[in-house]
């Protein structure tokens, strides 16, 4: 099914996610104790919130004003604020205008911006037990939009080094769920700090797959988990001798 559904409203349904698989390929520590979302994620989240769904920004982010934690009462005041945040992304006034700056980078890049610009974005989908929010999709290219430090040509090796790959293949195997057909599968990468470049990578149908056997192996850790694992495995990890080492 496809929800008209707010990110609060996604992340509040339970079910298996690719940020989930993600997190068990990572080991069953990052699936029982997920690391606190720090300030680059926030960051992203507003990014990704100005370029996709620029309606939606203030209900899913708020930006802090200048409050002095040094002191008692500032520290208490910033409290009370965070609170009031709810579920909303807390940043700064700089965070929102490097937040600012990633938009209009990715707007004015010329293939990434009218991409984006002629996408139906933000959807969300759940079937079965599971879930997915695609960022954009335009006719038959899946977009996904990452925010990074460095968005240069080292980053193809961060596409497979953080399961971006899995995740492009979840999303697609849930649009053909939803008769939605993709035969492209594009990565828009801009840099989360200056100089804010903007890089669009095109995945081939073998990423696809490899994602695909990637996602489908993390079910089956997922499905043989323990209800509370601390370690990395019950036996020591062989370590094999890298190719580049001479």
């Amino acid at each position: 099914m496809i929800h008209d559904w707010t990110s609060a409203q996604y992340h509040a349904h339970d079910a298996i996610s690719a940020s989930l698989l993600k997190r068990v390929r990572q080991g069953a520590p990052h699936y029982h104790d997920p690391r606190p979302v720090g300030d680059a994620a926030h960051k992203g989240t507003a990014g990704h919130a100005l370029i996709l769904d620029p309606e939606q920004f203030h209900n899913e982010v708020v930006i802090l004003p200048d409050i002095n934690r040094r002191t008692k009462a500032g520290r208490e005041e910033y409290a009370q604020f965070v609170e009031a945040a709810g579920d909303r992304a807390v940043i700064t006034q700089a965070q929102f205008d490097d937040a600012r700056r990633m938009r209009d980078a990715v707007l004015d890049h010329p293939y990434a911006g009218p991409l984006l610009l002629s996408a139906r974005t933000e959807i969300s989908m759940s079937w079965d037990d599971r879930k997915a929010r695609v960022d954009a999709v335009a006719c038959d290219v899946l977009v996904d939009l990452k925010t990074t430090r460095d968005a240069g040509p080292a980053y193809a090796r961060s596409i497979f080094r953080y399961d971006v790959h899995m995740q492009l293949a979840w999303y697609a195997d849930a649009l053909a769920v939803h008769d939605i057909a993709t035969r492209h599968w594009m990565i828009v990468a801009v840099d989360n700090v200056a100089p804010f470049g903007v890089a669009v990578y095109q995945l081939p149908p073998a990423a696809i797959d490899a994602g695909r056997a990637a996602y489908e192996s993390a079910l089956e850790l997922l499905r043989a988990m323990g209800p509370r694992e601390n370690g990395y495995g019950p036996v020591p990890i062989t370590v094999e001798v890298p190719t580049w080492i001479k």
